[in-house]
């Protein structure tokens, strides 16, 4: 995308919170469609052309977008979309018909209309659940949120645990979006109840425990995830 289509490429380090980071981003962004993505995802060639035909199909019905993931969760709670996780070492995947509606999304790969006015909370603290909250925004100004079929290679490494910072925008994400709880993620619902957060706090422990007497083998990032991208199908034409 950046060598042979020019676009674009912002980067945006040192911030506080994704939102703030995402903000200024978009500020510096003059197209009207913008990319926001982690610094450890991979795009496989051929992504953005599966991205133009997501947004066509989704005009033609004469919907309103705001918002678009590569993979989230619907009203339900069911998965919807895929990625490839070097952190979860396994390939994620659903059976739908894309572009889907949803209401929550994974934070790796975010897509936003500019002239939707739609913006991240900068009051939304850290780094997590803002995928949820930009979702839930722009379903509340009448636009709509989808996920459509373009997984990537998530090149993440393992995470031992969620952290304080996760409670911190959990409860945040309890205050502000009330009335529309229980809202479903990939990692936890967030609920007008902090028990989603204690029962994950007992399985980290437990997890914890189970490790002292098996250690995980160390996780590196994947050394080639255009390979890795190729052999699954995700690159264009594969």
């Amino acid at each position: 995308m950046l060598a042979e289509n020019n676009v674009p490429l912002i980067i945006k380090r040192d911030y506080k919170s994704a939102t703030l980071a995402y903000n200024d981003g978009l500020d510096c962004a003059d197209a009207d469609i913008v990319i926001f993505a982690h610094q450890d995802v991979y795009f496989p060639r051929g992504w953005e052309k599966k991205l133009s035909s997501a947004i066509e199909v989704i005009e033609q019905r004469n919907e309103k977008w705001g918002v678009l993931g590569v993979i989230g969760a619907d009203k339900d709670g069911k998965l919807v979309g895929g990625a490839w996780s070097n952190g979860l070492q396994r390939k994620i995947e659903s059976n739908f018909t894309s572009p889907a509606p949803v209401r929550s999304f994974d934070e790796i790969v975010l897509i936003l209309r500019k002239d939707g006015g739609i913006r991240f909370d900068n009051n939304l603290p850290g780094f997590h659940l803002y995928g949820s909250d930009i979702a839930l925004s722009a379903i509340r100004a009448g636009l709509g949120a989808y996920v459509f079929d373009a997984p990537v290679i998530h090149n993440s490494i393992w995470r031992k645990k969620l952290g304080l910072s996760y409670c911190d925008a959990y409860r945040y994400m309890q205050r502000k979006w009330k009335d529309e709880l229980p809202v479903y993620t990939l990692v936890l619902p967030t609920t007008k109840s902090c028990w989603p957060l204690l029962r994950n706090w007992c399985r980290e422990k437990k997890k914890w425990i189970v490790r002292q007497f098996r250690p995980m083998p160390p996780r590196v990032r994947y050394p080639d995830p255009a390979g890795m991208a190729a052999k699954l199908g995700y690159e264009a034409g594969k």
